[in-house]
């Protein structure tokens, strides 16, 4: 095992809310520190300076502030002991940006070494194959930079539209996902496949894989099923944190704030392995290529993966190809407060605390660090996580170059819903032009959706 592995997940350790805690503890203001003027003491205009913001220019010896006004320049100095409202603080910007930068983040697994080198090569040849044998389809809004390889957006199931054989699962709506986001619904879902796992582990894929062909692409459906067997105890170990971690969402765990719990052990969170031996899982699998010219660049935006009545719980990617002239890229992720971090927070807040932690905290999310994608590495994490690929950039001096990489999504185990083995290919029965119209409408509703999708704010104690 090389030292860049971290093929085990690791609960939630309270450091950030540690941090948060002892920064703002008796926290005296520091030059470069933004304060509201309207919320400070300060009687304004007759200090000299206009209503808004100020900047801490300086601090005396014995406390003064020299402010200077954001708008305007003007500059006044005010007596140490005077209320000031400080709503940013750079020192404590960077130990978020510390966090956001931590090389092991909490419930992410990954790995260097779990899958044998004559695998690769055979995936890598059975990838390069569909790409020279399938038409080129850029995902939408990407330029060129972006071709989608195997795409579930494609040819998904439409309610009251796709063709369907026997039953499909049936069960009520929550209104909450498994992570305590609000529960979506949508007549497009994206299609899973069974993968059987055997008792050992192995996996055998039970059926098609939506837009790959088995019979032009069959050797590659096997090797995905092989790569799956390959990752499984990754992903094991991420359903151990989904199902050892509980997250703070406003009135669903308690009605008040002040039932949230009081933590006596700031231990991280144990996580056990959940295994999924001698069942049958339901994955969603991806297949894209990134290509990148001379001084182009890809950055993503921050997302959870699907809607929820897809019930993804966990991502696996597996970089099956990067060339050493790309830079950058990694996976950045950061996650809602959990029930405990909640409950820390809420019973040990200092009341004279600087606003800029009360900002922190309703921004309602948490960074948890950051992981770097070279070629060969799997990346498994829980749906829980907000996530984004960071910019990847070519190298000076380079033509371009290119990424592909590998994505199982995996759905609940405890939740069934629509699958291959219910609806057949689309492919025959649905016009292209009429399946690159549902993925328009497909993305764009999955965009709306996103953009208020996770921050939770945590209120805290006045006591």
């Amino acid at each position: 095992m090389t030292p860049t592995d971290h093929p085990t997940a690791t609960g939630t350790d309270f450091s950030f809310v540690r941090a948060l805690l002892e920064y703002g503890e008796e926290y005296e203001p520091q030059p470069g520190d933004t304060i509201d003027l309207d919320l400070s003491d300060i009687t304004s205009p007759v200090d000299g300076l206009p209503a808004g913001e100020a900047t801490v220019v300086s601090v005396d010896d014995d406390g003064a502030l020299r402010l200077r006004a954001v708008a305007g320049g003007q500059e006044t100095t005010v007596d140490g002991d005077t209320h000031v409202a400080i709503t940013d603080s750079p020192a404590a910007r960077a130990i978020v940006e510390a966090h956001a930068r931590r090389p092991t983040p909490d419930g992410v697994a990954f790995s260097d070494t779990s899958v044998p080198a004559e695998l690769t090569a055979r995936l890598r040849r059975g990838v390069q194959r569909l790409a020279e044998m399938e038409p080129v389809d850029h995902h939408p809004g990407s330029g060129t930079r972006v071709r989608d390889l195997v795409h579930p957006s494609l040819y998904p199931y439409v309610q009251g539209t796709s063709p369907v054989v026997g039953e499909l699962p049936d069960h009520p709506p929550p209104s909450l996902d498994r992570f305590g986001r609000p529960h979506e619904s949508s007549r497009y879902q994206w299609l899973p496949t069974p993968f059987r796992i055997a008792a050992d582990g192995t996996t055998t894929i039970d059926g098609y894989i939506n837009n790959l062909d088995a019979a032009r692409h069959g050797d590659l459906q096997g090797d995905l099923g092989r790569l799956f067997t390959c990752v499984l105890p990754l992903v094991e170990s991420v359903l151990g944190y989904v199902a050892a971690t509980r997250f703070w969402t406003e009135g669903s765990e308690v009605e008040h704030e002040g039932e949230l719990p009081r933590v006596k052990s700031l231990a991280p969170v144990p996580v056990a392995p959940r295994s999924l031996r001698g069942r049958e899982l339901q994955v969603i699998p991806k297949i894209v290529e990134y290509r990148l010219g001379a001084g182009e660049t890809h950055e993503g935006v921050w997302h959870v993966e699907g809607m929820s009545h897809e019930h993804i719980v966990a991502t696996c990617v597996v970089v099956l190809e990067r060339d050493a002239c790309l830079q950058g890229g990694e996976l950045s992720f950061k996650r809602a407060y959990t029930l405990e971090e909640a409950g820390h927070l809420f019973w040990n807040i200092d009341q004279s605390r600087p606003r800029f932690i009360e900002n922190l905290v309703e921004e309602g999310t948490i960074p948890v660090g950051a992981v770097a994608t070279p070629e060969g590495r799997v990346v498994v994490f829980p749906n829980s996580h907000i996530h984004r690929l960071d910019a990847l950039t070519v190298a000076a001096g380079a033509t371009g170059g290119r990424r592909r990489v590998i994505v199982f999504w995996v759905v609940d185990p405890d939740v069934a819903i629509a699958s291959t083995r219910e609806v057949p290919p689309q492919q025959g029965t649905m016009s292209r032009e009429e399946a690159l119209a549902i993925r328009l409408a497909l993305m764009e509703e999955r965009r709306l959706h996103k953009a208020t999708f996770n921050p939770r704010a945590v209120s805290l104690c006045e006591h």
